[in-house]
């Protein structure tokens, strides 16, 4: 008998990722399920009656899965009913940490979640070397000199190497990716370490958002300060945790985030994406059961929820192939 095989590519077989407000809810179990679910309404008249048109009534969308990395900063990122409480031992100061370009969808981790909300939190322009330095050079070769300004100062770092500096005046070369330095490096550098602009400051709510129970931060689309996908620097205090506390009970406040999933990889290489533009944790309850014999899981459900950002057939979501796998 012949085989009506139109394209083996959409054979698929896998599971995928989670993102909920741009958190990776880590590894699950078997698979994820998307679930739409329509209802049709019958307009109905005459004797005897006859269906003359249906109509869509109600429509809903959800995601759902069962996670196995279950810890308390996770279940509080995905039940805002739950309180999170921080008991804190110590606090350690980072000074210029590389966080990367930022993007104003999703969220960009520090190495350390807690952030000390009483003490300053500082964002500034940063780009990395791309050629080591030699104690003595003025010249510095960097990702992307477009971010710096002549005459700025500036903080050279790689590790816990550090020295600040001046640009001289037409000291920024955009064509060569340069910057230089009206006096020579006092230490040297290799390709892991950054220039930060120390003379551009980023303001929070203007130019970024902060979390920082969970120690990340993401761009505001309107800033002017932060160009989108320019790398930052980040400078900050975090609590040393010695216990993390869930509180429950009497929160009547329910959030919506941000959902994405994106599959394994098809055989083309590309990837299923299901986007809801907001979502909610609709689980009728949360069982965690600790048993002996079976690992212990999650089972986690989310609805999306309309947007008013966008026209009629399109307010719940998205879903797409896709060659990015982010």
């Amino acid at each position: 008998m012949a085989q009506n095989i139109k394209n083996t590519n959409d054979f698929f077989t896998g599971s995928g990722k989670i993102y909920y407000n741009g958190e990776d809810l880590g590894l699950l179990k078997g698979g994820v399920t998307f679930s739409y679910s329509p209802t049709y309404t019958k307009q109905k008249g005459g004797s005897p009656q006859v269906t003359y048109n249906t109509i869509l009534s109600d429509e809903e969308a959800s995601v759902s899965a069962d996670m196995l990395e279950i810890n308390p900063d996770m279940i509080a990122q995905i039940i805002p009913q739950f309180t999170k409480e921080l008991d804190s031992s110590s606090t350690t100061a980072i000074t210029y940490e590389y966080l990367g370009a930022l993007g104003t969808d999703d969220w960009v981790s520090s190495d350390h979640p807690s952030w000390d909300t009483g003490e300053t939190i500082t964002v500034k322009p940063a780009s990395m070397l791309t050629a080591s330095v030699t104690a003595g050079d003025t010249e510095i070769s960097v990702e992307d000199a477009s971010i710096f300004t002549a005459g700025d100062g500036i903080t050279l770092k790689d590790g816990e190497t550090t020295e600040n500096g001046t640009i001289a005046a037409e000291g920024v070369d955009e064509t060569e990716n340069t910057i230089t330095l009206t006096t020579g490096a006092s230490n040297s550098y290799t390709t892991s370490g950054f220039v930060v602009d120390t003379e551009v400051t980023a303001v929070e709510n203007t130019d970024y958002d902060v979390d920082p129970l969970n120690g990340r931060i993401r761009r505001i689309t309107a800033s002017s300060v932060l160009d989108a996908d320019h790398p930052v620097a980040v400078s900050y205090t975090y609590n040393v945790v010695s216990a993390t506390n869930i509180y429950f009970g009497g929160k009547t406040t329910v959030f919506d985030y941000p959902l994405h999933f994106i599959s394994d990889a098809r055989p083309d290489g590309k990837y299923w994406h299901i986007y809801f533009w907001r979502a909610q944790f609709t689980s009728d309850g949360m069982d965690i059961n600790f048993d002996p014999e079976e690992p212990t899981v999650l089972n986690v459900k989310f609805e999306a929820l309309a947007s008013g950002d966008y026209e009629a057939g399109k307010t719940l979501g998205k879903w797409y192939i896709s060659s990015s796998s982010s």
